[in-house]
């Protein structure tokens, strides 16, 4: 059994146990046409070659960032020109409930990240501000300049605490340099900022049935957060990233039911490509780009974000392959499908 950590509240908007809030968020986005929750990629390099990955991994067969790809994906850091072109796009709109930084690579990696997350602060576009990071670079002092800057949450993908493990999975041996990373960052958050959320997490591998990564995860960070209610080590179900990025026949499942992504959180790529999902690495649900809009709100009413949201509804993927074979799910799939017909009214 897996060490019991404390419970972290989590919003009403993303909580899977409270549906009927998120289905409420999801028709007040819709009615307003406005943005639940964004992502921006500050950086698509990695330090990292996870091999989950759909965009660093070598298992994918056509390498995203391959130059005889016509994916169009390209490793770069984003300017400050272009996050300055999307924090101005976003006024006018509601206040997004979450910001991420995150995406196709490393958010540390930029030098200017702390930067970024100031000027969203300053221009009051989000209720919160989330980084999601794999831990390589986020120190103890890291942590308290984008703490500084406006930063909420952290999350950190540990995934992997056996040194063996963890080298074959991500690529890099240096487990321990993030281990005592995340260990300095919990005596900081617990000594100085209660109010900042550290979620340590990991997922539940096919290939490891009997959970033991998530298990020694927790044993080994259990007794350390076990008084501090803002940190917790978090487990999610492995999604099939590397077979939906390589197309047809390399996975079994088959989507049927529509998904909350489209409706919830769109991505803004590190060269201002704006995708309908963050899992979009192979840009294959583009919408336009941030500098070549007047504002975000032309992209929520864009026909074609109408077009694949209705057939997510419809549960009809014939011609959205990038979503036909995707497993990320959530608890509200069969209440969208329930209530297709009010949400496509009010798209």
């Amino acid at each position: 059994m897996m060490s019991k950590t404390p419970e972290i509240e989590i919003p009403d908007f993303k909580n899977p146990a409270k549906v009927d809030a998120r289905l409420e968020s999801i028709v007040n986005a819709l009615g307003n046409a406005s943005q639940i929750a964004l992502v921006v990629e500050p950086s698509s390099h990695c330090d990292l070659q996870c091999s989950f990955c759909a965009a660093h991994s070598r298992k994918v067969r056509q390498n995203v960032f391959h130059p005889d790809t016509d994916n169009k994906k390209q490793m770069g850091h984003m300017t400050p020109a272009t996050f300055s072109d999307i924090v101005h796009k976003l006024e006018g709109l509601p206040k997004l409930k979450m910001l991420f930084f995150h995406g196709n690579g490393e958010p540390l990696l930029n030098p200017r990240l702390a930067d970024m997350i100031g000027e969203a602060k300053a221009a009051n576009v989000a209720e919160k501000m989330t980084v999601v990071t794999n831990g390589t670079l986020l120190t103890a002092g890291r942590l308290q300049s984008l703490i500084g800057a406006g930063v909420d949450i952290f999350r950190v993908s540990l995934d992997y605490i056996t040194p063996e493990k963890y080298k074959e999975h991500k690529g890099v041996d240096c487990v321990d340099k993030v281990i005592k990373n995340i260990e300095a960052c919990i005596e900081y958050l617990g000594e100085n900022a209660p109010d900042i959320i550290l979620s340590i997490d990991c997922k539940e591998w096919i290939d490891d049935k009997d959970n033991v990564e998530p298990q020694l995860i927790s044993a080994h960070f259990g007794p350390m957060i076990a008084g501090y209610p803002n940190i917790s080590v978090r487990c999610t179900k492995e999604h099939n990233w590397i077979e939906q990025a390589n197309g047809d026949g390399s996975t079994s499942f088959k989507r049927s039911m529509p998904c909350e992504q489209p409706f919830y959180m769109m991505m803004i790529h590190s060269d201002g490509d704006i995708s309908m999902c963050c899992v979009d690495s192979k840009k294959e649900l583009l919408l336009d780009n941030i500098t070549t809009v007047d504002r975000l709100a032309t992209v929520l009413k864009s026909d074609r974000l109408k077009t694949w949201r209705k057939m997510h509804l419809e549960g009809d993927f014939t011609n959205l392959p990038a979503c036909r074979h995707c497993n990320l799910c959530s608890s509200i799939e069969n209440l969208l499908f329930e209530q297709r017909h009010m949400l496509s009214a009010l798209l």
